[in-house]
């Protein structure tokens, strides 16, 4: 079962807050001191009657995010009922379940003395909002600066999979104008959603890579949660080709609903998970994207947390061909588009030995590509000068990269090493 952040937790007479599993459903079940075994108290749908009392748990198709805070005999749950959305609700023994979170968005909250505080995410912007009994009693203001771009983004349900995207395009540009490239944007990974109903650093991004003459996608698929255990079960033993495949297919369901993406000029970019699905996706998937930025992408899947990582692919002792297959190194020989590696040397997350070694390996295979390290940044830069130039910098090698003749990716491209992005270029 699934790590879910909150647990375990008990109420003040000891209850168990605990999730319960099914095939498209986690949820959160609470069961009374004295009652038994949290796990096979009352199974999905049953009354949960007892020694211990009546057993609290949340309906079918409600997705548990998170366990927010108990508070005496109560306590907070994040969920969702669809993915683009999270909101908070509280649970008690006594009433069952009630949504506290108003409108459209992705909220969050914690609990202390009957008192809880909302945070919310919206697509009109955030709020604070204070509740005490379950009554709104008051908010507290932001002085958070506010961006100079206003995100317009669509919200989209792509291909068969019906997987959650979000669309940009430029600010005033009519449906079904002039094409333009596109710069697909996901992150992707088990640990994310970014194709939320609410805007946030990343939607501004999205926007601002739109005004730079993109139409920007960004697509959650298989492995993202939110939309049950089946769905982030996908990936179990594979965790790119269900992803790629489903990155392909929102794109091309895309350019059905929006014809001018132009689909002969395709970059992708994304960092950390999203990094690693970029410079895959140029590695397997050449005919459909024709450049890549990875930041600090995962290169080889034994180098990294080994929790982590054997919730998917296993042990790397007992499944030695999983780890081979996933990872970027072994693979480079297949690269054949312009692609730019981006990684922090202070990087504690993501080691930048990911980066130089898919990066010899490409070298001594003789595959021109972009090294751009970060010295003193760590998983993501903070510093500000550094973060703009960066997005400028990436911008140009997509520019460049699209804007010039593509070769066939069937054919081998030079034995050049050297590492730089004029040779980068298609």
């Amino acid at each position: 079962m699934q790590i879910v952040p909150g647990i375990p937790a008990r109420t003040a007479s000891g209850a168990r807050v605990w999730p319960w599993e099914s095939a498209d459903t986690r949820g959160l079940r609470v069961v009374p001191a004295g009652h038994g075994p949290a796990d096979g108290a009352a199974g999905h749908g049953g009354d949960g009657a007892g020694a211990g009392g009546p057993v609290f748990e949340t309906p079918g198709g409600l997705q548990l995010d998170a366990v927010l805070g108990v508070d005496g005999e109560r306590g907070l749950f994040a969920a969702s009922a669809e993915p683009t959305e999270r909101h908070v609700w509280s649970y008690a023994l006594e009433t069952g379940p009630r949504r506290l979170s108003r409108g459209p968005g992705v909220h969050d909250a914690v609990c202390g003395g009957g008192t809880v505080v909302i945070d919310s995410r919206t697509p009109e912007g955030d709020t604070v909002t204070v509740v005490r009994d379950g009554v709104p009693v008051g908010r507290i203001g932001s002085r958070a600066e506010q961006p100079v771009l206003t995100p317009r983004p669509t919200l989209l349900r792509l291909g068969e999979a019906r997987c959650a995207a979000r669309f940009t395009c430029r600010r005033g540009t009519p449906r079904g104008t002039a094409s333009c490239p596109c710069c697909s944007d996901p992150y992707a990974g088990p640990a994310l959603r970014v194709a939320r109903r609410c805007h946030g650093w990343w939607t501004c991004v999205s926007q601002w890579l739109a005004e730079q003459g993109f139409a920007v996608l960004v697509t959650d698929g298989r492995g993202t949660p939110g939309r049950g255990p089946a769905w982030e079960k996908a990936v179990h033993g594979d965790v790119l080709t269900p992803v790629l495949d489903d990155q392909v297919e929102a794109l091309h369901a895309a350019a059905a609903e929006h014809p001018s993406l132009d689909l002969e000029r395709v970059a992708i970019r994304g960092w950390s998970f999203g990094g690693y699905l970029a410079a895959a996706a140029v590695l397997h998937r050449p005919r459909v994207f024709h450049a890549a930025i990875a930041g600090a992408a995962p290169a080889d899947q034994r180098l990294y947390d080994t929790h982590w990582k054997e919730q998917f692919l296993g042990h790397p002792d007992e499944q030695p061909a999983a780890y081979d297959a996933m990872s970027l190194v072994g693979h480079g020989h297949l690269l054949r588009r312009p692609l730019l590696l981006v990684h922090g040397l202070a990087d504690d997350n993501v080691l930048a030995a990911h980066t130089l070694r898919f990066s010899a390996e490409l070298l001594s295979s003789g595959q021109p590509h972009t090294v751009l390290p970060l010295p003193g940044a760590t998983h993501l830069p903070v510093d500000n000068a550094v973060t703009e130039n960066l997005l400028r910098f990436q911008v140009d090698f997509v520019h460049r990269s699209l804007d010039s003749s593509a070769p066939d990716p069937a054919r081998p491209r030079g034995t050049s090493a050297a590492i730089s992005s004029r040779e980068a270029a298609p």
